[in-house]
């Protein structure tokens, strides 16, 4: 079990519905990102969608078959439809206007990526802790499964009134350096105006908080609060706009790891928040697993611009077996630090993995390459 940093007795997190705004804005981001990768896998794309009363995706794009502007509004309508907009809660999908400008890749960018550089200069963190078979904080794991049974009940109709909207948080408590209960648990869900609040709240607590806790729920000390403002009728972008990139934490690793950068959503593999933090997580997942660091670990990687090697290595870690030294010579030695390298064996251009991380978040999923434990020599 790993030891948590003592200078805290809470941990916190927050989890974005799907169809909340922000979270929205990054699916869509993902999926434009995706469908361009199956017409090119050498595709250069970084977008950015903003939503409210009008939907708006703009992107610097450079690829041999790209979508056109019809292509990727129409994407961005099934996903609003997918998330349940509807004219009942207030957005509907077949009445927003959405806008597509894009404009072509910079050469000079271009000019680096087509040579095995970076298209940017930016540090990334990846993390790894030994807390839990995934290798991932657990105040995250448990907000993550909270959401999704949340998600869960709006689309089979298990709780009456349930619209798509809303949010998610945590507070953790820590007791003798290790997670003992779930002091706090807050959600705002959206719902019709015929919903009564009471019983809304009740199959809230009973179908969703609960189950998800599991045995962090303390009947007496854990405090549970749905819809704190009372009514939640209503939702969706014309109320909160929603902006791709705002809410990276809550796909990444929570609170508790350092954010560095821009987004990692909607870029494509040349752009360093993609490539550093995939890679970075890689390494940190691998050196726990493989007990060189017995408790935690954040790797700290970062490239400049036309250079496809790393600028900055470092590390901050809880229980290594070795000096900062020592893990310099073993990443260097293991991992596929060179940016061309990392993307071909990590697969980080495979649209169907792109498509994976808009719903499951990036890390703590088997099923992507760079979650597979690395033998080190």
């Amino acid at each position: 079990m790993a030891t948590y940093n003592l200078n805290y007795d809470k941990l916190t997190v927050q989890r974005e519905r799907f169809a909340h705004p922000d979270g929205l804005g990054n699916v869509i981001s993902q999926k434009i990102l995706a469908e361009s990768l199956r017409r090119d896998s050498e595709s250069r794309l970084d977008l950015n969608v903003t939503l409210n009363d009008i939907l708006f995706i703009t992107a610097q794009n450079r690829s041999s078959g790209p979508l056109t502007r019809e292509e990727m509004a129409e994407t961005a309508r099934q996903l609003l439809r997918q998330a349940g907009y509807s004219p009942q809660n207030g957005y509907d999908p077949e009445a927003r206007e959405i806008r597509v400008d894009f404009k072509g890749q910079s050469p000079d960018i271009d000019h680096s990526v087509s040579n095995g550089g970076a298209g940017d200069t930016i540090v990334k963190h990846g993390y790894a802790t030994s807390e839990n078979a995934l290798f991932m904080p657990l105040e995250y794991l448990l907000l993550k499964e909270m959401a999704y049974k949340l998600d869960s009940a709006f689309r089979n109709k298990e709780i009456k009134g349930l619209a798509p909207d809303g949010k998610l948080n945590l507070v953790l408590a820590l007791e003798d350096g290790k997670p003992s209960y779930a002091a706090e648990v807050v959600v705002a869900a959206q719902h019709y105006a015929d919903a009564d609040l009471n019983s809304f709240r009740d199959d809230i607590t009973q179908k969703v908080i609960l189950p998800a806790l599991g045995n962090f729920y303390d009947s007496n000390r854990t405090r549970i609060t749905i819809n704190g403002a009372e009514r939640f009728e209503h939702g969706s972008p014309l109320i909160d706009t929603g902006v791709k990139g705002k809410k990276d934490p809550s796909f990444l690793y929570g609170d508790r790891v350092h954010q560095t950068g821009g987004s990692i959503f909607g870029k494509d593999f040349g752009k360093v928040d993609v490539h550093a933090s995939i890679l970075a997580r890689h390494i940190a997942k691998s050196l726990v697993a493989q007990g060189v660091v017995k408790d935690y670990i954040e790797v700290r990687l970062g490239y400049k611009i036309g250079s496809g090697q790393p600028m900055v290595l470092d590390f901050e870690a809880s229980g290594s077996t070795l000096d900062r030294i020592g893990l310099d010579e073993l990443v260097r030695k293991n991992f596929p630090l060179d940016r061309d390298d990392a993307v071909s064996e990590l697969r980080l251009n495979d649209p169907n993995l792109v498509l994976l991380t808009a719903t499951e978040g990036w890390f703590g999923n088997d099923q992507f390459p760079w979650e597979k434990i690395r033998t080190l020599h």
